[in-house]
């Protein structure tokens, strides 16, 4: 599964608790969005002149603009990072409920952020359920059973 593929997929399941994701999804989906915000962070930091300017919250038109996107991008992805989520934990053989642990554990300062580390890294290196699970076929391979 390539980039665009994974970015397809992602907001054209946008709503879609079943099933599962393979980790290429998950991998390109993480990778676009640190991509994208670190490049729209050194855009910022270049575009407002001054490290004191960035740091003040003096900032231009453009500056601005592009915060205003990154702001939004983050708000209108939230739903689908979490329904990847419980695709992966789907993928896995574990319950989608696995998601609201973790985020439950963000309530406790230091464990949650040990536990964002740890979920980020689960979903990311954990494997699949070969063939069928409880929540359905193997994304590996398509209905005529080739490798996809």
């Amino acid at each position: 599964m390539g980039p665009v593929t994974a970015l397809r997929s992602f907001f054209g399941r946008y709503f879609d608790v079943y099933g599962r994701s393979r980790r290429f999804e998950y991998f390109w989906i993480t990778f676009i969005q640190v991509a994208g915000f670190i490049f729209g962070t050194i855009l910022v930091a270049l575009s407002s002149g001054s490290p004191e300017g960035f740091e003040s919250g003096d900032l231009n038109l453009f500056s601005m603009s592009i915060l205003a996107i990154m702001a939004l991008w983050s708000v209108a992805t939230i739903i689908p990072w979490i329904t990847l989520q419980i695709r992966r934990f789907h993928d896995m053989g574990y319950t989608g409920w696995m998601v609201a642990l973790f985020v439950g554990l963000l309530f406790i300062p230091v464990i949650g952020f040990i536990g964002q580390i740890v979920q980020f890294f689960w979903l990311l290196l954990g494997s699949g359920t070969a063939g069928l699970n409880q929540y359905g076929q193997d994304p590996r391979f398509s209905a005529a059973g080739t490798f996809a």
